[in-house]
């Protein structure tokens, strides 16, 4: 991998992303973040996807601002035409 490279891998309940980084002699350093399901959450592989790809963002250095012109979003939402009485992604 060069920098700047992100691998994602998809296991059974979440999400490896694995890069290299650099020491300060600029040897590399294989680095590894785990992303898993939370089983509390009202649809723990959507959550899991969700915070994945803010994982990315943060590896890109683009998250951005509130305040920003433009920028990302990451949201979970219901499908066209699901009626909703009150769940977790109603409350976000």
């Amino acid at each position: 991998m060069t920098p700047w490279e992100l691998k994602i891998r998809k296991a059974e309940n979440g999400y490896t992303l694995s890069w290299l980084d650099e020491t300060d002699d600029g040897l590399p350093i294989p680095r590894q973040a785990v992303v898993q399901e939370d089983e509390q959450h009202e649809n723990p592989e959507a959550q899991a996807a969700a915070d994945m790809l803010w994982q990315v963002l943060e590896f890109f250095n683009i998250l951005g601002s509130k305040h920003d012109k433009h920028r990302v979003r990451v949201k979970i939402e219901h499908g066209h035409g699901y009626e909703c009485t009150g769940c977790e992604v109603c409350k976000e």
